[in-house]
């Protein structure tokens, strides 16, 4: 669900039917137009071995209003803990996944950039002023060890 606070209650509205997993994120675009991501994981126990459809839904999605109504779409089929950032000079939409950036422009489909192997606990922030995405990641070797924390820029 999502709430608005209306001065002395909530007024919410359901962002999408059926089953969600994990924490969902959200951020708010210009005109407070709400962009949330949200993850439905594959299905376990009950239901899990024949349940085509939860298996055919597994992913992250983005939601965002559209006149008044929720719109949902699939970004990838990973499931993970993911950050969402947005330019609202462009519109464009960054949601990463386990190491993987994907970004869609306004009426394009979502494209996507690998980061480096060893990528764990990724954020993301758009600086406003120039568009440009800042990542903040811990990497860890193949041994499990942290090589520390690193923080990338795009061009």
């Amino acid at each position: 669900f999502y709430g608005i606070f209306n001065g002395s209650g909530f007024s919410t509205s359901k962002v999408t039917t059926g089953r969600t997993d994990g924490p969902a994120a959200l951020i708010l675009g210009p005109g407070d137009q709400p962009h949330i991501v949200y993850t439905i994981a594959r299905p376990t126990g009950d239901g899990g071995c024949g349940d085509s459809e939860g298996l055919a839904r597994t992913g992250t999605y983005h939601a965002t209003m559209v006149d008044g109504k929720w719109v949902s779409e699939r970004v990838t089929k990973t499931v993970g803990l993911p950050s969402l950032a947005l330019d609202p000079g462009s519109g464009r939409v960054h949601v990463i996944v386990g190491n993987t950036v994907y970004t869609k422009e306004p009426s394009r489909a979502w494209a996507s950039a690998r980061l480096p192997a060893g990528v764990e606990a990724p954020e993301m922030r758009v600086d406003p002023a120039t568009g440009r995405l800042l990542l903040v990641y811990i990497r860890s070797s193949p041994d499990g060890e942290s090589d520390g924390l690193f923080a990338v820029t795009s061009p």
